[in-house]
């Protein structure tokens, strides 16, 4: 009985930080920083020479959709859109994507 106890509370614990990092990450604050994430990222770019060949490994779009309420396709077209923008932004000569 102890240990079934022990384990509906792991679980509980679980949903419960599952339900709190998703009401955290789609905050304003979260957003927020995110996004002041990727200015820093692209000003120490542009701080010296940009590499002419850069690998990105796209993770998160699905994340996104899902915590966006939109569907997966959607969330993997808006990381595109938003790579492209980057490359474009920055003239990049080679890009590889995993």
């Amino acid at each position: 009985m102890l240990l079934f106890l022990l384990q509906s509370n792991v679980a509980m614990s679980s949903a419960h930080l599952t339900r709190l990092r998703k009401w955290f990450l789609t905050s304003p604050p979260a957003e927020w920083g995110v996004q002041r994430i990727r200015e820093l990222l692209i000003g120490a770019l542009r701080q010296g020479p940009i590499p002419g060949h850069v690998a990105f490994v796209m993770d998160g779009n699905r994340r996104y959709a899902r915590t966006h309420h939109i569907e997966t396709v959607e969330g993997h077209h808006l990381g595109f859109e938003a790579l492209a923008r980057v490359c474009l932004a920055e003239a990049l000569d080679v890009v590889e994507t995993y």
